[in-house]
């Protein structure tokens, strides 16, 4: 992944901020503008497939949407947030 020190969503870049419980927290941005959807989606980047995960809005768990070569790239799926201070059991100083 790439690497970055800046605590906002990015499009270019994941944005892991630590782990959760043994997940990866990943930086999402919310997106009012999507269709068929009156609250929202919060969405980010994925580097390894080089597009965009939709996931509905409300901070914790998903299932990965990025599959490369026939397995996920997110091997325990992921925690999602909004917010760049995520309280994560191990927080990561510079973003792997």
């Amino acid at each position: 992944m790439g690497v970055t020190n800046v605590k906002k969503p990015s499009k270019k870049k994941t944005i892991v901020l630590g782990l959760k419980d043994g997940f990866k927290v990943i930086l999402c941005e919310k997106d009012t503008n999507f269709e068929n959807s009156n609250l929202g989606v919060w969405t980010f980047y994925c580097e390894y497939c080089k597009r965009k995960h939709i996931h509905g809005h409300g901070e914790g768990h998903r299932a990965s949407h990025c599959l490369l070569n026939d397995k996920s790239v997110f091997k325990n799926d992921y925690i999602i947030t909004i917010n760049p201070n995520f309280k994560c059991d191990k927080k990561f100083e510079v973003f792997p």
